[in-house]
């Protein structure tokens, strides 16, 4: 499953599901239920996989509207003015704005927390092999700043913390 405590009480989480087939006639109503979609793919774990691939695109979502927060902040421009500029347009994505307010608040009262999402991002990289991912292991890097200074129980919005701004 993906998604957080509010999706999860709207009934809207994503679902990632495998295993055999014929599961699914059986799974579909009880899925139904708690979830917006359901995505089948395959065989058992690769349920497992997409959520370190999904968990992954967030993390560099939610760490770009952080940089670019600080960057606008640094270029003397107001927070709601860059939520202002990105909001309805191609760049503007659910969670990327919902965590943008969060930050531009200061709101850090956890729905998904930093020290979880790192563990997330710290799986996907152990999970891609040999193969490096230099922005995922940066971004590992600058998350476990915030969490090691005493933020991982907060959101995962409080990546914000690890730059600029300090709480």
């Amino acid at each position: 499953m993906s998604g957080s405590r509010g999706p999860a009480e709207a009934g809207q989480l994503l679902i990632l599901a495998s295993g055999p087939s014929e599961a699914g006639r059986a799974l579909d109503p009880v899925f139904a239920a708690i979830g917006r979609k359901t995505v089948w793919l395959g065989e058992a774990g690769q349920g497992s996989r997409m959520k370190l691939a999904v968990n992954a695109y967030m993390s560099i979502l939610i760490e770009g509207v952080t940089e670019a927060l600080e960057l606008a902040s640094r270029l003397g421009i107001d927070d709601s003015k860059l939520a202002e500029a990105i909001e309805g347009g191609p760049l503007d994505a659910p969670i990327a704005e919902a965590k943008l307010h969060k930050m531009a608040r200061g709101d850090f009262a956890p729905e998904f927390p930093l020290e979880w999402a790192l563990k997330d991002v710290d799986l996907a990289i152990g999970a891609a092999g040999d193969d490096e991912l230099p922005l995922l292991a940066a971004l590992s890097r600058q998350w476990r700043a915030a969490v090691e200074a005493g933020h991982g129980r907060d959101d995962v919005s409080a990546a914000r913390l690890a730059l600029g701004r300090r709480a």
